[in-house]
């Protein structure tokens, strides 16, 4: 049983929202799971998007610790990227 499953079973057996639980309990548990994989969705977008701006930084010339500084991403990461880039030519 998932977490959020057992969180909800856990209310109404405690006799916490019990009503509205037992009524939408399933549609409240598949929100909050979709909000949760909205967030690493997001998280996500937002490191793919910093890698591209990165690559393209890197591809003009800018040295990887700039790149570092104002993308967020680590050294591993841009050194990841660079080796990308080389492997292309």
């Amino acid at each position: 049983m998932h977490s959020l499953e057992l969180f909800a079973f856990d209310c109404v057996k405690e006799n916490i929202l019990r009503e509205f639980l037992e009524k939408h309990g399933g549609h409240v548990v598949n929100m909050m799971s979709r909000e949760f994989n909205m967030d690493d969705y997001m998280q996500a977008k937002a490191e793919e998007k910093a890698e591209t701006i990165a690559e393209n930084f890197l591809r003009d010339g800018i040295s990887k610790e700039i790149v570092i500084r104002n993308t967020g991403l680590s050294i591993e990461q841009v050194e990841k990227i660079i080796k990308r880039i080389n492997r292309k030519k």
